[in-house]
């Protein structure tokens, strides 16, 4: 069982120590800690403690203002593994409505790093600070500088400038590409690193100051209340007092008046003497009277006076109280306010020593990305180079071919000519053996035929391998060049169509006489079909340039919009056998959007026979989904970890970073999953 842990409000470990990270796939809406319940994200980490492995739950508002902590309540036994808190903490966080999944953290040092450092539970320890009696600057022994102060550093020697080269292969600029693009996303990472932990220490100082600010104004607030009272009950205190004076003198005016009027009565008694019986009974009465009203009045002054008093003494406790009420509250708010100032400090500290390891990284990704950029112009230099070489030979084999096709056309319509001049020859003349020497030479003509549109079809053919090579050559320029700031434009080198070939008027030979016709024919169509046969083998090879042919852009790999999905769709939770999602969000141009942030999603579908792999992206700002298939569509089972493999290029060559998400089995759960998926929409 987990109980919440109060004295953290994250978990301290370096990025060698995290073992194990499991994170909810979506928000759910719970208390964090003993806030109101709100969207909140839930992790599971397994971190290592000195020489054991320690497992907490962590709860995070997705606005970042609560981290609530928790922690088992036993200590594993000496040699216990962590599974089994492992699974207790997973089943926890699903007790509480969270779906989890394992971030998976087989990656480089570099890369694991910026991956740990995307959970914001996780924080690196902070420094010890320093013990120890400081002796005066005059006792104290001058330290020596060590060697290593004294002797400046070696600058980083540029990286030797490659021999050039005519033309550099395919796999040699691939590799470049690869590295390049590995170092921008490194270098993007460490700088969205810098920038979040960057963002996080001024949100923390200004959340600070917000919070001293609320305790001033709560502490003046306070203060004023208590002064307010305090002046209410010295006021009430001042008004009791004046009541029970004018009470007071009230009841001894009463007194001395009853006095006054006894002794008055006594004295008009005493004048009359021996009056009527009858006066001297209402005289007596009315003294009796008299004395028994100024006893009641002495009494009730009495009563008063003592309730006044007691009343004073009670207010007086009270504001005793009060008092020391409010000098306890001093004190612990101004404790408060000198442990927030000591935060702030440190805080600040720790910021600009951040600052300054990311600016010293940043100077490092700049010089990296100089001698990269330096390798890629040089790359780009022989790449025109060798395109302006191949441009030129393509012109000088293209002219010839363009020569020798008018050749050949020449050599057809002469060869027509002749055909003609036998035709009428052997219709003047009528011999058998002119009759098979012009089916001869008509078999010879159509064979030559289809050898002239055969070498046409390949002319036709030659141009379009050449065409589809310089668009090849000329994308790799553009992606080397785009590594590098600024880019300069690459020179296309198009190849001229060729010039229609001019109508060569041919004149018909003279007609000679039958015997010297019919040999001499023969003997010409024979030489002229030998020669054009011969000619025509040997032009066919003039329109393959090199391995032009087998050299063009390699299909499979690339993935195009389809405008008529708006998601993923799928009948059934068990057809979608694979699930890679986003570690981190890019900001892209989408085609038909505005800039914004987005996320990536590869989908693989399985229906029957049937593998479908999909990657659609997950626009935050337009609130749709963009689907894209693959150019040339998996045939099978066989060749879908092909399409995978490509589809991973396309979404990395972004900048995206995926991991796959493990499907449960039982297919209800399998669904809930799904079903949080924001691009996958369930049909049927």
């Amino acid at each position: 069982m987990f109980v919440p842990d109060s004295a953290r409000t994250a978990i301290e470990a370096d990025e060698s120590g995290v073992i194990e990270i499991h994170r909810s796939v979506e928000p759910v809406t719970t208390a964090c800690g003993d806030r109101p319940p709100s969207p909140c994200l839930a992790f599971v980490c397994v971190v290592r403690e000195g020489e054991r492995a320690r497992v907490y739950v962590a709860l995070e508002q997705t606005d970042r203002r609560c981290v609530a902590l928790y922690r088992p309540d036993r200590e594993p036994a000496e040699g216990e593994s962590h599974d089994a808190l492992v699974a207790e903490a997973i089943a926890f966080a699903e007790s509480l409505g969270f779906v989890m999944q394992e971030v998976n953290l087989r990656y480089s040092k570099a890369m694991r790093e910026v991956v740990i450092r995307e959970i914001r539970v996780i924080r690196r320890p902070a420094a010890p600070p320093m013990t120890g009696t400081v002796e005066p600057a005059g006792k104290r022994p001058a330290a020596k500088r060590p060697e290593k102060e004294a002797t400046p550093a070696e600058a980083p020697r540029p990286p030797a400038e490659p021999a050039p080269k005519k033309a550099s292969s395919a796999p040699d600029v691939k590799a470049q590409e690869a590295e390049a693009r590995r170092m921008e996303a490194e270098n993007a990472a460490q700088e969205r690193e810098g920038n979040a932990r960057l963002e996080e220490l001024n949100a923390r100082i200004a959340e600070l100051g917000r919070e001293r600010e609320e305790i001033r104004r709560s502490l003046a607030g306070k203060e004023k209340s208590l002064e307010a009272e305090i002046a209410q009950l010295e006021r009430r205190k001042a008004e009791d007092e004046r009541e029970l004076t004018a009470r007071t003198a009230a009841h001894g005016a009463e007194v001395a008046r009853l006095r006054a009027d006894i002794e008055h009565l006594g004295a008009e008694l005493a004048r009359l003497g021996s009056g009527e019986s009858t006066e001297v009974a209402e005289l007596t009465a009315e003294l009796s009277r008299l004395t028994a009203e100024r006893e009641r009045a002495e009494s009730s002054a009495g009563s008063a006076e003592s309730e006044l008093r007691d009343r004073l003494a009670r207010l007086s406790a009270e504001w005793e109280e009060a008092r020391k009420a409010s000098e306890a509250r001093q004190e612990i708010l101004e404790r408060d306010i000198a442990r927030m100032a000591r935060e702030k400090e440190e805080a600040e500290r720790l910021g600009a020593e951040r600052v300054r390891e990311l600016e010293q990284a940043v100077r490092r990704g700049e010089e990296e990305r100089e001698a990269a950029g330096a390798v890629a112009a040089r790359d780009i230099e022989s790449l025109e180079e060798s395109l302006r070489q191949q441009a030129s030979e393509r012109e000088a084999e293209r002219n010839g071919a363009v020569a020798r096709l008018a050749a050949l056309v020449a050599e057809e319509a002469v060869v027509a000519a002749e055909r003609e001049a036998v035709r009428r020859l052997v219709l003047r003349t009528g011999e058998g053996g002119a009759v098979e020497a012009l089916a001869a030479a008509e078999a010879e003509a159509a064979a030559l035929r289809s050898e002239l549109e055969r070498l046409a079809a390949a002319k036709a053919l030659a141009e379009q391998t050449a065409a589809a090579r310089i668009a090849a050559l000329q994308a790799e320029v553009e992606r080397l060049g785009a590594a590098r700031e600024p880019v300069r434009p690459v020179r296309r080198e198009t190849a001229p169509r060729p010039a229609e070939l001019p109508s060569l008027p041919v004149s018909p030979p003279p007609v000679p006489s039958a015997a010297s016709s019919e040999s001499g024919w023969s003997a010409g169509v024979a030489a002229t079909v030998d020669e054009l046969l011969s000619g025509g083998e040997n032009a066919s090879d003039d329109f393959s340039f090199g391995d032009g042919a087998n050299s063009g852009l390699s299909g499979g790999g690339a993935f195009r919009l389809d405008p008529s999905l708006s998601c993923v769709e799928y009948h059934d939770p068990a057809d979608v056998v694979e699930l890679h999602l986003p570690l981190n969000y890019v900001n892209v141009s989408p085609p038909g959007h505005v800039p914004q942030t987005c996320g990536a999603y590869i989908c693989v579908l399985k229906r029957r026979e049937a593998v479908r792999v999909y990657v659609a992206w997950s626009l935050t700002a337009d609130r749709k989904t963009l689907v894209y298939v693959p150019e040339h569509p998996s045939s099978g089972e066989a060749d879908s970890a092909g399409v995978v493999r490509d589809a991973f290029a396309f979404v990395e060559t972004v900048g995206f970073m995926m991991d796959r998400l493990r499907l449960p089995d039982d297919p209800a759960k399998r669904a809930k999953a799904l079903a949080t998926v924001p691009v996958l929409c369930r049909r049927g």
